[in-house]
């Protein structure tokens, strides 16, 4: 009987640290609107603008790719670096976060099918449905060692196939590094 007892024992353990691992992987792993931002804000503070079209879905990445100015985004990172040290970090929170209409959002498909209907995604047969447009305002932290400093910045996100990319259209902290 004690036996049994132990094994029960071991085997709920074992069901409940499964689960324990399984539930952070999920977690850790969840797209959310805070992806495309976490991709940007990585490229930042990691001084590698090579990250940025991650953010971006595939009918419009290539473009993105593109027309990100290596040097406008060393520009960029080197005034920061002036203004608050070389060792630098930026971190966001999201403030609010707020759906578009239907109406905005398919005028904002029909947008992206025109601009980039040459691009390889679209001229290979790729297609384009938005699931929403979310205007999202964040909270964007610079800190670094003579200063830190906060600021809102808003971007414009769009969820496809229940994932979450930064859509196509310019945006006051991007246009800094990306001619659009």
């Amino acid at each position: 009987m004690k036996k049994k007892k132990v094994l029960v024992i071991i085997v709920v353990i074992l069901v409940c640290i499964i689960t324990s691992v399984c539930a952070v992987f999920f977690i850790n792993n969840k797209n959310d609107e805070k992806v495309p931002l976490n991709h940007l804000i990585n490229a930042i503070n990691n001084r590698d603008a090579s990250e940025i079209p991650k953010a971006f879905h595939e009918y419009c990445s290539f473009s993105i790719e593109q027309n990100i100015s290596e040097e406008k985004f060393e520009n960029y990172i080197n005034g920061i670096s002036e203004d608050f040290g070389g060792d630098f970090q930026i971190s966001c929170k999201i403030t609010h976060i707020s759906s578009m209409s239907k109406e905005d959002i398919e005028m904002y498909e029909d947008n992206a099918r025109n601009i980039y209907s040459n691009y390889p995604y679209l001229s290979n047969g790729g297609t384009i449905k938005f699931d929403n447009v979310y205007n999202i305002t964040t909270e964007m932290t610079i800190k670094g060692k003579y200063q830190e400093e906060k600021g809102n910045v808003e971007f414009t996100v769009v969820e496809i196939d229940n994932k979450y990319y930064f859509l196509h259209i310019p945006n006051q902290m991007m246009s800094a590094f990306i001619d659009y």
